[in-house]
């Protein structure tokens, strides 16, 4: 008996795109799926789109409710999935009707509790883009953390199980990372395993998170993901011989991180907010660890702008809020 995939997608306001994801999944070649569709609180016609899908396959769960954002919608998912192994798709991307064959072959055959495939980006004019990734296999953390591999939250399969024992969730209220979180936890266990084509595709938007009007509150919830990772790391991957060279990496990734949200802030008028962001001690340690040397001149004249707290200077290099 084949073994049953819960598919989970969390679904906010994505009416134009739906139909279209829940259409790839039903195309699908691999047949022994539930789909669990998590309405985060739309206002559009999702919810409408999705009951239609509903009434034409019993594989297909709707389960509403109110706006949580994406990774409450996930978790929610993972909560009510029966299935043997996990994979999440949102509303707005697509998977090749091979996506499910192949990644359940590999994921049987292989030890990993992790396998994916990889990924093209899908533009609104129909023009798809490979990507210059590699496709890796085996103790993939440090390669993951350095955008050296290609790893989608939308292009993995995972142990059910697996997730449950470590207990290892989408961190709920994170606006950006948490996918990036989730597969390091992931990744911090278990080796993962590649199929060696592009089987899935995503969506670039231009209303997408990602492509939004500046919000340093989204910024800075990437940036605390990326320090949830580092601690997650120093607490569970004692034993990696390398262990201090991926902190030690994270905490230039993270100061840089910072150093860019900051300037941000100034740039688009939020002085009030950067000021009092930079009283705190934990940004202060993280610009302490930027290493000035390798800015280059222009990042380091932004360094000392940002540092000299000079209002009048930030009004100057503002373009105001948007």
């Amino acid at each position: 008996m084949a073994a049953l995939v819960s598919i989970v997608v969390p679904a906010y306001n994505v009416e134009g795109y739906i139909a279209r994801s829940l259409e790839s999944i039903l195309e699908q070649d691999y047949a022994d799926w539930e789909l669990l569709v998590i309405n985060d609180g739309s206002t559009d016609n999702t919810r409408q789109i999705v009951e239609s899908f509903v009434q034409k396959d019993s594989r297909i769960q709707l389960y509403n409710q109110d706006n949580k954002g994406v990774a409450a919608a996930r978790n929610r998912g993972i909560d009510m999935a029966a299935g043997t192994y996990l994979a999440f798709l949102d509303g707005d991307d697509m998977w090749d009707k091979r996506f499910l064959t192949e990644v359940v072959a590999a994921k049987t055959t292989q030890k990993s509790a992790m396998v994916f495939s990889g990924y093209k980006n899908f533009y609104q004019d129909g023009h798809l883009e490979k990507l210059n990734f590699s496709y890796m296999t085996g103790n993939l953390l440090v390669p993951y953390l350095k955008s050296l591999v290609g790893l989608h939250i939308g292009s993995i399969l995972v142990d059910r199980a697996f997730l449950i024992e470590k207990g290892i969730r989408f961190t709920d209220g994170c606006k950006m990372g948490e996918d990036v979180e989730f597969i390091s936890k992931i990744l911090c266990f278990t080796e993962a395993y590649a199929v060696r084509e592009d089987l899935m595709l995503y969506r670039q938007r231009n209303d997408s998170v990602m492509h939004s009007p500046f919000s340093w509150r989204v910024i800075l919830s990437a940036i605390m993901a990326f320090k949830r990772i580092q601690k997650f790391i120093k607490e569970n991957c004692s034993s990696l011989s390398d262990v201090e060279d991926i902190v030690d990496f994270l905490n230039i990734k993270i100061s840089r991180f910072r150093h860019r949200l900051l300037w941000k802030m100034i740039r688009h008028g939020f002085q009030r907010e950067a000021l009092e962001m930079l009283s705190e001690p934990e940004c202060i340690q993280d610009l302490k660890l930027i290493p000035i040397s390798k800015l280059t001149w222009k990042q380091r004249l932004r360094y000392r702008i940002m540092l000299s707290k000079n209002r009048f200077i930030w009004s100057c290099c503002s373009m105001g809020k948007n």
